[in-house]
């Protein structure tokens, strides 16, 4: 199903810099926040979009035409099978009987193809980025240089792994090393390691809810019979920053931490494959999907019955994460914990990016 491939989507032509791939399915009520929230920190931004039957298209057009230098929109027809399928359909999509082309990660490496810069960053249409930082971080991957070609480049790889190291063992024990000194030399030696080695980067974001002109993070609970709240921290491990070649490419995978939590019945997803390490970089967006006007109503009815599950993101900012968690029993990927202090502790302007 995914023979030859990967030399399509990883073409030697590549040009420097940093695409966005960005895959639309009814969003118009995100799309134009998004684009203009990561559109600063991209070299271009690929929208391909599927079975609207909002105005996403439309909306998706006048982003074009504002930014006609950077963004390329491209439709994509073909029927995807991937959530809530049938017993048939989930055994045939697995067993490699559907058309490539009619699964998500086709649909994924449709618009993977259609990118033309050598790095390449996931995004959704209802994540809202912190503009600034999502530019230094794209500014390192855009840094032209030798790899690895002076000491100083080993010892910023050095350093950058320690910290990291440090960090992952603070947020595991104590806080001990979450101090804002600590923190700035962690994002320092951090970028100088991704403007050396150009690591595949890991990012994630804050799962928010809009609700009454509050701003509230979830801190995770399973609900039997409604909608579960999500835990704080979305897309760390899925949404990356990575360099194409004839290795990397999605395809279809099933994810039981994925099902249970949205709920989906024999659904199957993407998968990332060609990558080796994956290098945890920091919070840089807010996830606004339980704010949708479909899912809204029922993120009100866990506020006001759970209210204990959700948190302002000021009190948020300022709490023993971990203890809280641990106390909750619900699924955290373990990556995150290498990254969340990078936002309590260091991140003094993101607030800018909900207004």
């Amino acid at each position: 199903m995914i023979s030859g491939l990967g030399g399509k989507l990883g073409g030697g032509n590549r040009q420097p810099g940093v695409s966005g791939m960005l895959r639309v399915r009814n969003d118009e009520e995100f799309i134009m926040r998004c684009i203009e929230s990561c559109i600063p920190a991209l070299d271009e931004l690929v929208i391909v979009y599927n079975d609207c039957t909002d105005n996403s298209p439309q909306v998706i057009e006048m982003a074009r035409q504002r930014y006609p230098d950077k963004i390329k929109v491209f439709p994509y027809t073909p029927h995807i099978y991937a959530w809530n399928l049938s017993e048939d359909e989930f055994n045939m999509v697995m067993n490699g009987q559907i058309p490539a082309e009619n699964t998500l990660a086709g649909y994924y490496n449709y618009a993977l193809a259609h990118t033309t810069k050598e790095y390449v960053m996931k995004i959704d249409a209802d994540q809202i980025y912190f503009k600034d930082k999502l530019k230094e971080l794209c500014d390192a991957y855009r840094c032209r240089g030798n790899r690895i070609c002076r000491i100083i480049d080993i010892i910023r790889i050095l350093e950058g792994k320690i910290y990291l190291s440090l960090g992952i063992r603070a947020s595991r024990t104590s806080r001990l090393f979450a101090n804002p000194v600590f923190w700035k030399k962690y994002k320092e030696a951090m970028l100088d390691y991704v403007r050396a080695v150009k690591p595949t980067a890991s990012l994630s974001g804050i799962n928010m809810s809009l609700c009454d002109n509050e701003k509230l993070v979830s801190l995770g609970k399973i609900i039997e019979n409604g909608m579960n709240i999500l835990p704080p921290y979305n897309g760390e491990g899925d949404h990356l920053i990575f360099k194409v070649t004839p290795e990397t490419y999605y395809i279809p995978s099933y994810d039981e931490l994925y099902n249970s939590l949205n709920k989906y019945q024999d659904s199957v997803i993407e998968r990332f494959t060609g990558i080796k390490t994956i290098f945890p970089i920091g919070v840089y967006w807010y996830h606004l999907n339980a704010s949708r006007k479909g899912i809204i109503y029922k993120t009100k009815e866990n506020i006001s019955n759970h209210p204990d599950s959700f948190m302002s993101i000021d009190d948020f900012k300022t709490i023993d994460l971990f203890k809280t968690l641990k106390k909750r029993k619900f699924p955290l990927v373990p990556r995150s914990r290498a990254v969340i202090f990078d936002f309590i502790h260091q991140d003094t302007a993101i607030d800018d990016a909900i207004h």
